[in-house]
């Protein structure tokens, strides 16, 4: 973490503005060419507050206050604080992030155990709650063992959701195995992308990768929601134009002469009518609006 404490392991506790200034900074760097968000992140700040521990929550205020300072300073775009456990820890870093960069979207996500609880005892359902209600931008899980857990979990977090509050879900690739001399996570590409479709239609709104989550999989979860996206505008645009097409000529046929060679001379001559409205009225649809049709539900990507 980038946090004084944590830095103080170590010997860099006197560098926390200069440090996270820098990471933002490259960070913002990067992103540029891809319009990339660049989220400022916080993690548990290393000591347990009291009354378990020794640190006050005014105390861990201040000590994320110094780190957020140098995120914001190195041009950070949201707050991110994440693999968080304890509420009261989280409520620190929410008011530390509201008195540095007031404009600033809050995202908050908690890692969960195997029994779907933090190591401080909360569940996913009390995670949106409370944390809800602290009025964040967005809730949610990282870390965990997997897709599958990271599945449960943020079903429950559906189950609670307020009005307006964004979800947020970023698994591990799986878990990680020692091959020869180094570990490997055992969630490929292909089931990461398989989990953000479905996550998505459960509807979670920002999907990423956390532990063992390497460019692949991002670029697998990013193509995965893209064909998603794709598919769901094209769904539109053909019930808009099937809509359309009814309305327009529902009139004439109701209204039409019942005889049988009227009839089958007005059917052929219909087909045709009915085909030339179709491709004419979908080559009227400017590009742009079938690139823009439900563009808010794209979710972001986040590694």
């Amino acid at each position: 973490g980038g946090s004084r404490p944590r830095l103080d392991m170590h010997g860099a506790g006197d560098r926390v503005h200069e440090l996270n200034k820098a990471a933002a900074q490259l960070a913002k760097e990067a992103a540029e060419p891809f319009n990339a968000l660049v989220a400022g992140d916080i993690g548990p700040s290393g000591e347990l507050l009291e009354p378990l521990g020794i640190m006050t929550p005014d105390e861990a205020q201040a000590v994320f206050e110094e780190q957020i300072t140098g995120l914001v300073e190195g041009g950070v775009d949201l707050i991110l604080s994440e693999t968080m456990s304890d509420l009261e820890e989280v409520g620190a870093a929410v008011r530390a992030a509201r008195a540095v960069a007031p404009e600033l979207p809050i995202v908050v996500t908690l890692s969960f155990d195997t029994k779907l609880r933090t190591m401080m005892g909360v569940t996913p359902a009390m995670a949106v709650t409370e944390i809800g209600a602290m009025g964040v931008d967005a809730v949610g899980a990282n870390c965990g063992r997997g897709p599958e857990e990271m599945h449960t979990i943020l079903e429950q977090m559906v189950a609670v959701r307020p009005e307006g509050l964004l979800l947020i879900g970023q698994s591990n690739a799986g878990l990680p195995h020692l091959v020869g001399d180094h570990f490997e996570y055992d969630a490929d590409p292909a089931t990461m992308a398989a989990h953000a479709s479905d996550v998505r239609a459960m509807g979670i709104d920002i999907i990423g990768g956390c532990c063992g989550s390497t460019p692949a999989h991002i670029s697998a979860i990013a193509t995965s929601e893209q064909t998603t996206e794709q598919a769901a505008v094209e769904a539109t645009v053909n019930a808009t134009i099937d809509s359309t097409i009814v309305d327009t000529f529902r009139p004439a046929i109701d209204s039409a002469v019942v005889s049988t060679e009227q009839t089958a001379v007005e059917s052929a001559n219909g087909a045709t009518v009915y085909a030339t409205y179709a491709a004419t009225y979908a080559a009227t649809i400017p590009k742009t609006q079938l690139t823009t049709v439900k563009s808010t539900e794209q979710p972001a990507y986040t590694a």
